[in-house]
């Protein structure tokens, strides 16, 4: 699987299932077709400033923007989810979810800064040079259309999206040291 490129780098492979592949590529597939509506606000945004249009009108075509993104990221985590998702244990999907979220997030962002990203597989085959199994030719199936629409985006000016890739909602508050007292440690 091919997982990262920029115009600038060397390409990254990972190693990875094919069911997982197969996630990955219906995710970067849907995070490029959400970005495509962004890139004309992007062009539109750069062609303002060429006119020197007053830098709140700009902002708030940013903001529009970033609540394209921002909006849609949680229901495409949770499509993904009902689509990949296997098991019983509600908490441990909840933890998925979220963290589906952040990849989401991370993914717009590197898209945004010009990443191409690529999902590519070669056809399984078993021991006896058979064809793989029926769930590893399903998801062949399914990163094979999502390739197609993982076209190279000519971006257009700047980088618009401002979106928090830190997991605000996640962070848990610090415990206090044992007995309510402060230790420092000398050094």
């Amino acid at each position: 699987m091919r997982s990262s490129t920029n115009s600038c780098a060397e390409p990254v492979f990972v190693n990875a299932g094919v069911p997982f592949a197969a996630c990955v590529a219906v995710a970067v597939e849907r995070i490029v077709a959400l970005y495509k509506q962004v890139l004309e606000i992007r062009k539109l945004r750069g062609e303002l400033q060429k006119q020197a249009v007053p830098e709140k009108i700009t902002n708030d075509l940013e903001d529009h923007a970033n609540k394209l993104i921002t909006d849609e990221i949680p229901n495409m985590a949770a499509k993904i989810m009902a689509e990949f998702y296997r098991g019983e244990n509600l908490e441990r999907k909840n933890e998925l979810t979220l963290k589906v979220e952040h990849s989401l997030t991370k993914i717009a962002t590197r898209i945004d800064q010009g990443f191409n990203l690529e999902v590519r597989i070669e056809p399984s085959k078993d021991a006896d040079g058979a064809a793989g199994s029926a769930d590893a030719k399903k998801a062949e199936v399914i990163i094979q259309s999502a390739t197609k629409n993982m076209q190279f985006l000519k971006l257009e000016g700047d980088p618009i999206l401002r979106l928090t890739e830190k997991r605000e909602r996640e962070e848990k508050p610090k415990k206090k040291p044992l007995g309510g007292r402060k230790i420092e440690l000398e050094k």
